[in-house]
Order: structure tokens, then sequence, then C-alpha cells
């Protein structure tokens, strides 16, 4: 299959969301950042905790059901309650999951700064955590993508603009964003979160180690009034393993496998499945065990809005739970 650019937006977004959703290394990290908003959003009687703990089963059903919401169209997330096909009341944005097992009090607003094909839009569905799901996005045929994955609500905009009204969100994702950013716009971008973000909101955060340290990037979030929870290189071993392919064949190597288009998809072989169960691994150690990773491609923190709080129920302070 040959590789697809930008010249062919529609078919490029559509392979670029199922490249996200079967690649190990977006699943990996995306298990880190799972754990991070499990952890860090209030309360334990969600329906994730039916879905299964960590692991990459959890991420195979999410692949079945992201081509679900492509040919459904998933329920509006607007509205706290929504019907299921069989009449009885679900979880909204997740009409999988049976309403009984959805607590109203424990649903928040959720924004993706650069939501892209809108895969991290249908992930945060799959945690049935979130009253509405908000996506910002300046491609035009993104966006339009992203849409065809569910009713939600993705807006144009940019990191350093966001479209969004002042203390509107619980939790907000921002992955491979910043490094994209013009220099000095990521403190613009980052203030734009904490004008967002309510009073004890949390933030996920995933950039290039080209730009930034865990400690860069952590001191860049301090500045903004946020307290980080959590700060550490991601993906040690897989980067690791790019790092030993370069220097064995650099001619052949290329950083970005996307740099000449998105490749045809592969089968996940014993490699690949490998590669799951590392990444689940280093997951484990960085978010159950609490240890940073000492290299990786990626960079990956979590942080709270250290505004004092209202009435969300979120603790404060930079404690780790």
């Amino acid at each position: 299959m040959t590789a697809i650019t930008l010249d062919q937006p529609n078919a490029y977004f559509d392979r670029l969301a199922q490249f996200e959703a079967e690649h190990w290394w977006s699943r990996s990290l995306w298990l880190v950042a799972r754990h991070w908003i499990e952890r860090y959003l209030p309360g334990n009687s969600c329906p994730l905790r039916t879905t299964g703990r960590i692991g990459m089963g959890g991420l195979d059903n999410l692949l079945s059901r992201w081509q679900s919401h492509k040919r459904a169209k998933a329920a509006s997330l607007r509205y706290p309650l929504v019907a299921s096909r069989s009449g009885q009341r679900s979880c909204p944005g997740h009409p999988c999951v049976p309403y009984q097992n959805y607590n109203s009090d424990l649903c928040f607003d959720a924004v993706d700064i650069g939501c892209g094909a809108g895969l991290t839009l249908v992930r945060l569905a799959e945690l049935g955590r979130f009253h509405t799901i908000t996506g910002v996005e300046p491609s035009v045929e993104a966006i339009t993508h992203a849409k065809s994955l569910g009713d939600f609500d993705v807006r144009q905009g940019t990191a350093e603009q966001l479209p969004c009204d002042t203390n509107s969100a619980d939790m907000l994702t921002c992955f491979d964003v910043l490094q994209h950013l013009d220099a000095g716009n990521d403190k613009t971008a980052v203030a734009e979160m904490a004008r967002v973000l309510r009073p004890g909101g949390v933030v996920v955060l995933r950039t290039s180690r080209e730009m930034y340290s865990p400690h860069s990037l952590a001191k860049l979030m301090k500045d903004a009034g946020f307290d980080v929870l959590q700060s550490s290189y991601v993906n040690c071993v897989g980067s690791l393993l790019q790092e030993l392919r370069g220097r064995i064949s650099p001619r052949q190597f290329r950083a970005n496998p996307t740099g000449g288009g998105l490749p045809g998809l592969r089968s996940r072989g014993v490699a690949s499945r490998l590669m799951e169960i590392v990444g689940t691994i280093e997951a484990f150690i960085l978010t159950r065990v609490r240890i940073g990773l000492p290299f990786g491609h990626s960079v990956m923190l979590v942080a709270r809005n250290g505004a004092k709080l209202g009435t969300t129920g979120l603790p404060t302070g930079g404690d780790f739970g």
C-alpha cells in the first residue's frame, strides 16, 4: 500500500486515525494518560472501572468501538442523558455504558487541544467520565474527519487562542502540539490552558524531547501557576531501539515515520506485540510505582490548575494521590 500525504486530506486523516489507534506507540502512551486521568479526576464509581484495568485488551476493544463510533455517530455529548438503542438511559457520549454505572456528579468537561483526526476525543469518550468533550484543531480537513467519528464539538482554533470560555473545562489534553508552536508561543498556550481550566482542573501534556526535558516542561507549567504532579520521559525502550537502529542504518533511518507520508498499515506482528508489552510495563512503572523514566523521545506531564478550588471536590496541592 502506497504512502498517503496531505495532498489527499480525507484519505490521510482516515489512515492517520487508524494508524494511531493500532500503533503500539500511540496505544502505550495513551495508557499513561489514561492512568493519570483516572487517578487525578475524583471518584471511583465510573464506567472505566467496568471496562478493565490497564492493558492492551481494552485498547483492542477501543479500536472496534472507534469503528462503531464512525459508523453510528455516537449520541450527542452535550446532554446529561442519552437514549441507547434499547431505549434505556446511558452515559453521555458512551451509549454502550448502562446509566446505572454512570454517576452524573462525577462527570466533567474535557477539551483536547490539537485533536487532529479525533482519536483522543473517542478515547476520552470511552472513559465515560465527561459530560462534554470539545476538540480544538486548526486544520479544516482534520476537523471534518474528527466530526465524522461522533457528535463531538470540534472547533477551529489554535493553542495560543483557544475558542473556549474561561473556567469552562475540568480536563485538558494536549498531545504533540507545543513543539510545533513558534518560539515563545508555548508560554501563551500554557496561559490559555490556565484560563480555560477550572480551579483544580487537570491537564495532561505530551511533547517532544527535542524541545523540552521533564524539568523544563515542569518549569513552564509552574511559571503559569500549575501544580505539577508528575513529569517524565516516556517510551524509553522504544526510543533506545530507535536510536540504535539509526546508528546501524543511518541512511535508511528516518526519525519521523510519517515524513514521507503515512505508510500502509501493517498487521501487528510479534515485534509489535512485544513493544506493547514493554509499553504496558513502562506505563505501570511511571504511573503506579511513580518512578520517572530516564530517557525517551517524548515527554509527558500531568498538572493541576493551582487556583483554589470551588466545589469540584478535587484535592489541592502537589501531592501524588
